[in-house]
């Protein structure tokens, strides 16, 4: 079809040849924008219509027929006659017309009963490895070892609509992520009431969703402006209809990530008389490194609004709303956590014991390497970011300030950490429990107290 004037056409000689209503061009809207459930029904009435005699082309032409038969039988003139006749001719091409349409009206319903479109395959790949070391290098030291690995590569030629994919051809995508862990520990047993253990993880996760769309440079070539010019990015925009059709193109938002995390724990458990002490210490070191650009290719919403449907304002070009993110969304993210804890396991009496214990969190909020976080502060009235010691902020921020609707301090002026965020510095967790053995022996009573703090659950921010 040729977009807008097709269905002008379409409308058009509807109208003109076959006086049938408007409603014709909402018909052609609807089988080219796959609304095929409304197509299909429109297309239905039509033709019963027509098998049921209905249409006003063939009243008309009976009504001509029977004019010019009483004409002639009653012996009407000569220009009575003629001009009858012509009102039978005419009548005979706009039920011809009607005919036409009806004859087309089956041909598309035999079509969208049969609307299979496009079969893709979608692959999934999944490769796993792994190796697993234990020794005892003596009587008193054990060591342990594990490195795995873990892919996946899956192709989805329709996306899976769990990010507002369109579901038809050409918009797909691909999944990928590539893991890498390892984790070693040591064991050793000093005498006969000290053990220590020492345990390293190391973990890498990359990966994520690309648009099989992806360098396709389609604003370059249809000249639309605003949009990214980052290869890395280009692909189609977003296509919205407010619901009434099939969002079209590819999604607003993917997401990826080249992520790698260590994590360092020591335990010690000590005997001494009727006390068992444990204690140790955590530490955790985080890098999240994402990628999300967030409306890079634009998305523009249409709703009807210019022309009464939304699809032909988007054949017009009249979004209601358009939408274009600047920037990768790309983040360099590092945290640090630090965790102490002891406890002891004292044994009151041979039929009881308590444990009694005390934890210590510090929790980094994320920074980025590159100070590219900004917040706002409500009660400032002033937009806060983030910057070094010495209050710089990143370069690639200046030219947005200008932009900024309400005043803009750095962190380091506002007296924030460079996460925009202030960790608590006091985050104790006391951890208290019993256990009474019953003198029949067969019933223990146990109970227990604690106090246990969330973890923030690092994700992608966009703040």
């Amino acid at each position: 079809f040729q977009a807008e004037d097709g269905i002008r056409d379409v409308a058009v000689t509807g109208v003109q040849t076959c006086a049938l209503p408007i409603s014709v061009a909402a018909l052609a809207i609807s089988v080219v924008a796959g609304k095929l459930q409304d197509a299909i029904a429109q297309l239905a009435l039509f033709q019963a219509d027509a098998e049921n005699s209905n249409l006003p082309e063939r009243k008309a032409l009976k009504d001509a027929q029977d004019n010019l038969a009483q004409l002639q039988s009653s012996g009407g003139t000569a220009q009575q006659i003629s001009a009858a006749q012509q009102a039978v001719d005419d009548a005979q091409k706009a039920l011809d017309a009607a005919d036409s349409f009806n004859t087309v009206a089956s041909k598309a319903l035999q079509d969208l009963e049969q609307n299979l479109t496009s079969v893709e395959e979608q692959t999934r790949n999944l490769e796993q490895f792994s190796v697993r070391i234990d020794h005892r290098i003596t009587d008193a030291d054990q060591i342990f070892g594990r490195f795995s690995t873990f892919d996946a590569d899956e192709l989805q030629p329709f996306g899976t609509s769990s990010l507002q994919e369109t579901l038809v051809p050409g918009f797909g995508r691909t999944l990928t992520t590539k893991t890498r862990n390892f984790v070693s520990s040591l064991t050793r047993v000093f005498g006969t009431s000290l053990l220590n253990e020492v345990r390293v993880g190391w973990m890498t996760v990359s990966g994520g969703q690309l648009s099989l769309n992806r360098g396709n440079d389609f604003a370059t070539r249809t000249g639309l402006l605003g949009v990214t010019t980052d290869p890395r990015d280009m692909g189609f925009p977003q296509i919205s209809t407010g619901g009434l059709f099939n969002t079209m193109g590819d999604p607003t938002v993917f997401t990826t990530r080249n992520n790698r995390q260590i994590e360092l724990f020591d335990n010690v458990t000590l005997d001494r008389g009727a006390h068992r002490l444990k204690f140790g210490a955590y530490y955790f070191n985080l890098r999240m490194r994402p990628e999300q650009a967030d409306n890079a290719r634009g998305a523009f919403t249409y709703t009807g609004q210019f022309s009464g449907n939304a699809f032909a304002d988007f054949l017009l070009g009249y979004p209601t709303s358009a939408v274009s993110g600047i920037g990768r969304g790309d983040e360099d993210g590092r945290a640090n956590w630090l965790h102490l804890y002891a406890q002891d396991d004292w044994r009151v009496r041979s039929n009881l014991t308590l444990n009694l214990g005390l934890r210590y969190e510090y929790n980094q909020h994320m920074t980025d390497a590159q100070n590219r976080l900004s917040a706002i502060d409500v009660d400032g009235k002033r937009f806060v970011i983030a910057s070094d010691g010495s209050g710089a902020i990143n370069p690639s921020a200046q030219a947005l300030l200008p932009l900024l609707p309400i005043p803009y301090v750095t962190s380091k002026d506002a007296g924030w950490g460079a996460g925009l965020l202030d960790p608590s510095a006091v985050r104790l967790a006391p951890r208290t429990g019993f256990a009474l053995s019953l003198h029949d022996g067969k019933t223990v009573v146990r109970g227990g107290y604690g106090i246990f703090l969330n973890q923030w659950a690092y994700s992608v921010q966009t703040a």
